[in-house]
């Protein structure tokens, strides 16, 4: 179907393992981040992708 799972509402590293391994494929919570200012996200972005090696990402940003 094409589908991608988003969970919502990760607040540990135990509730983002388990999901990761069912094959979820977007994590959101305050495991990853607190709620941010859109002037706030350009850095934490930067910086989680250098924390987390990230090679790709599929990430989007709606601003009003």
């Amino acid at each position: 179907m094409g589908l991608r799972v988003t969970a919502e509402g990760v607040e540990n590293q135990d509730s983002h393992d388990i999901l990761k391994k069912l094959g979820c494929d977007d994590l959101q919570g305050y495991f990853i981040s607190k709620p941010l200012h859109i002037d706030e996200f350009d850095e934490w972005f930067k910086t989680y992708n250098e924390n987390a090696n990230i090679v790709k990402t599929d990430f989007k940003v709606l601003k009003n």
